[in-house]
């Protein structure tokens, strides 16, 4: 394990899936608000949150 942190290249993928991952759940939170937010309706955000996990 310890070479793996030594490795400049290992640790930039890591940091960039880091980041991606932080990004794509902000998306999903803030889809989902912005469903319920137009709609008012918890039935529609479950679907929007189910299409976009599903896709």
């Amino acid at each position: 394990m310890g070479s793996l942190t030594q490795n400049r290249t290992y640790l930039r993928l890591l940091c960039g899936r880091i980041v991606t991952n932080a990004g794509d759940s902000i998306y999903a939170i803030a889809s989902m608000w912005l469903v319920y937010e137009l709609s008012g309706s918890s039935v529609y955000t479950g679907i929007a949150g189910a299409v976009m996990f599903a896709a």
